[in-house]
């Protein structure tokens, strides 16, 4: 049976990512998730706005397939170098465990820009390139058309890419509900859920959006 794991920084970046993949490894195979960072600012420290997203995480990973989720709790936007193999040692410990033949995470420029998400697609490079036992590491891609859509989004936006220029494209039709419904269930969120579900929706409609996912691959 082939068991994957996801490394992602925030709760909700499952949702808003390869959600589609995700319910489709898990039909197929065992699926997990290391969510890196508990999704709240450090200054902030709302424990009742931790617990909210914890739980919406919990949620959106039921909907999915998820068969675990672990939660390594570092603060949003807490991630960098000094931190990079303490990360990376509680990630092992969690992945020696499971045995692994898939990680999944982002593609090297975080998708959006976003620094924690860059973080982890370095730690799971390392992850992968040290432990023999995991053969293919998936990279999730933006399609090309939906970056130039949320340029606005961020200080910057990467361009995303063609379905000519990545590996793998998964058809997530299957599971385009599972996906919508994972995105829903992250409401603490409400205005990154509405914007990601309106484009969603209009890709949809527009047909210039179609039900996939795309990922960059290494494989031994």
């Amino acid at each position: 049976m082939r068991k994957t794991v996801c490394i992602f920084a925030h709760p909700d970046d499952e949702a808003f990512g390869p959600s589609g993949t995700i319910a489709k490894f898990a039909d197929e195979g065992e699926v997990f998730l290391i969510c890196v960072t508990n999704g709240n600012d450090k200054n902030n420290g709302e424990r009742e706005l931790i617990k909210i997203r914890d739980q919406e995480l919990h949620e959106s990973s039921k909907i999915l397939g998820v068969k675990k989720v672990y939660c390594l709790k570092y603060a949003d936007g807490e991630l960098c170098n000094n931190k990079y193999h303490e990360v990376v040692g509680k990630i092992e410990k969690i992945l020696k465990k499971i045995q692994p033949d898939t990680l999944i995470t982002f593609e090297a420029r975080g998708v959006s820009g976003h620094i924690d998400h860059m973080f982890c697609s370095m730690i799971a490079s390392y992850i992968f390139r040290e432990n023999r036992y995991i053969k293919r590491l998936l990279y999730f891609c933006m399609p090309k058309v939906r970056s130039l859509l949320m340029k606005d989004y961020f200080i910057y936006f990467p361009p995303g890419y063609t379905k000519k220029e990545v590996d793998i494209v998964v058809d997530i039709s299957k599971y385009w509900n599972l996906k919508i419904e994972s995105i829903k269930a992250h409401q603490s969120q409400k205005k990154d859920v509405e914007r990601v579900l309106n484009l969603l929706r209009l890709g949809n409609f527009l047909r210039f959006l179609p039900k996939e996912e795309y990922f960059l691959v290494l494989k031994r």
